[in-house]
C-alpha cells in the first residue's frame, strides 16, 4: 500500500484494487512528451495487447522537476503500468526511479487538486488532459469535470498547514531542541500526539 502522504517507499509493492493514479519519481527533469515516450516504451505493447488501447490515461502532469502524476482510465491499465515500471524502476538507463500509488485517484480529483494548486501559485505547469483519447485544454476539463464541492475540498486540503508528528523517538534523539523555536508556528496537542505546524 502507498504511504498515506503519497510518498515513495520501497515497500509499496501492491496497489489498492481501485487505484487509477500513480506517482513517478524521475531521475531528471523532462517534459510531458518525453515522459510519455518513456511510459509508452515500457507499457505501450502491454496496453495494446491486454487492453486494446494505445493511450489508457486521461491526466499527465509533471508538477515538479522530477515528479510525474498519471491518472489511468481504469484500474487494470494502472496496475499493468505499475507492475512493469516497479520491475525496471531505478535500473541503469531507466529515468523512472520509483513508482507508487497517488493520493488523488480519478480524473476529477486530480483536476481539482491542480486547480487548487493554481490558486496558491502562479508558477504551476499545465497538465495534459485527455477525454476519449483526445487532448483537451486543462482549464476546460476543470470547468466540465470539477464540481464546486470537489474544488472547495481540494482547496481546503492543499491550503491546510503541513504538520509533522513529534514522536517519542524525536525527543529521545534530541530533536526536541531543534523544534523548540517552532512554537510560534504552532503546536497542537492531540491526546498523546503532538503535531507541529511547519
Amino acid at each position: 500500500m502507498p504511504t498515506s502522504s503519497g510518498k515513495f517507499a520501497s515497500e509499496n509493492l501492491v496497489l489498492s484494487a481501485s487505484a487509477t493514479a500513480l506517482l513517478f519519481k524521475l531521475s531528471r527533469k523532462m517534459t510531458e512528451g518525453e515522459f510519455l515516450e518513456i511510459l509508452h516504451s515500457f507499457c505501450g505493447p502491454i496496453w495494446q495487447m491486454q487492453l486494446g488501447v494505445r493511450k489508457p490515461y486521461d491526466f499527465i502532469h509533471l508538477p515538479w522537476s522530477k515528479l510525474a502524476v498519471v491518472n489511468f482510465t481504469s484500474p487494470k491499465a494502472c496496475g499493468l503500468c505499475f507492475e512493469v515500471l516497479k520491475l525496471v524502476a531505478g535500473r541503469p538507463g531507466v529515468c523512472v526511479t520509483d513508482v507508487c500509488e497517488a493520493v488523488q485517484q480519478g480524473l476529477a480529483p486530480n483536476l481539482a487538486h491542480f486547480c487548487a494548486k493554481c490558486q496558491q501559485s502562479s508558477k504551476v505547469s499545465l497538465p495534459l488532459v485527455f477525454i476519449d483519447g483526445h487532448s483537451i485544454p486543462p482549464l476546460l476539463a476543470c470547468q466540465l469535470l470539477v464540481s464546486d464541492s470537489l474544488l472547495q475540498q481540494s482547496i481546503a486540503e492543499t491550503s491546510a498547514p503541513k504538520q509533522r508528528r513529534l514522536e517519542h523517538k524525536d525527543v529521545l534523539l534530541g530533536r526536541s531542541r531543534q523544534l523548540q523555536g517552532k512554537t510560534d508556528a504552532g503546536l497542537f496537542g492531540m491526546g498523546s500526539t503532538v503535531l507541529i505546524e511547519l
